[in-house]
């Protein structure tokens, strides 16, 4: 179960790669430094953004500790549901058709500082409230999680409606591109029962992913938001013909594809030069 770090631009900074059973909230905060020893000298990470499993104590002290902003998602305990209750009908805001916002201070138990806690409410069917004392802790509890949705940030700047957009876009920048490592560069599947060839190959598929990223950006805009797969299809498999004449080797395609290659070709060459 590899951990993958992206910076910008959905590349890859670092991965720690894991045995299956390893619960995904271990040893959190070590990667997050070792991702850190992964950047120029001199340079620093200003924004931190994970899901649930990151929702710890030392690494909200630790981003607090080298002022780095957090947009982590919450995991809701009993002491998050009650601040939810405690919420007043005029203190939420319609952040979308379906979607209420509100905001409480909270803190943990081992946090050196308390930290914003976003709330957001979802419009789904609520219970009868007669139903409630038929309903156990658990199944309750398990309908109140569906309903909120919580980010802790360290953000003081940004309104509750910014955060939440913010964060949201961890869904482009990191489980998007760990879709497109696993489809587009078949790392869903492993060649060894041993872990570090394992390791080793997925490795190799990172560097690929991020060659693959710093090649889009010698191509047109157009095909810049495409994924590998696209990519494939509209430039390497195109269609051509290799033949001898006059002691030289020529490769014929379709002449519409001449330009894209001498694009490609020419600023290849630029960027090689910087």
């Amino acid at each position: 179960m590899p951990m993958v770090g992206h910076i910008n631009g959905g590349y890859v900074i670092d991965v720690d790669f894991r045995e299956g059973n390893e619960a995904p909230a271990s040893k959190n905060l070590e990667f997050i430094k070792q991702c850190v020893l992964q950047l120029p000298i001199g340079k620093k990470f200003d924004r931190f953004r994970a899901d649930s499993a990151s929702y710890q104590a030392d690494i909200f002290n630790y981003c607090e500790e080298k002022n780095i902003l957090f947009t982590v998602t919450a995991k809701k305990n009993k002491n998050v549901f009650d601040a939810i209750k405690s919420i007043q009908d005029e203190e939420w805001q319609t952040f979308s058709k379906r979607e209420k916002v509100a905001e409480f201070t909270h803190a943990m138990q081992d946090t050196d500082n308390a930290f914003r806690m976003i709330v957001i409410k979802k419009d789904i069917t609520p219970t009868l409230p007669t139903l409630e004392e038929y309903i156990s802790d658990a199944v309750m509890m398990q309908h109140q999680d569906e309903i909120f949705y919580c980010i802790a940030t360290n953000d003081n700047d940004l309104t509750p409606e910014e955060i939440i957009k913010l964060h949201r876009q961890r869904g482009e920048t990191s489980e998007n591109k760990i879709k497109e490592l696993k489809n587009g560069f078949n790392m869903s599947y492993l060649p060894s029962s041993n872990l570090e060839a394992n390791a080793f190959y997925f490795q190799i598929g990172t560097l690929s992913y991020n060659l693959f990223l710093l090649f889009k950006q010698i191509l047109d805009k157009n095909l810049q938001k495409h994924t590998v797969k696209t990519i494939r299809y509209k430039l390497y498999n195109i269609a051509g013909k290799v033949i001898t004449h006059a002691r030289n080797i020529i490769l014929k395609v379709n002449e519409k594809f001449i330009n894209i290659l001498q694009t490609i070709r020419q600023k290849a060459y630029e960027e090689s030069l910087q």
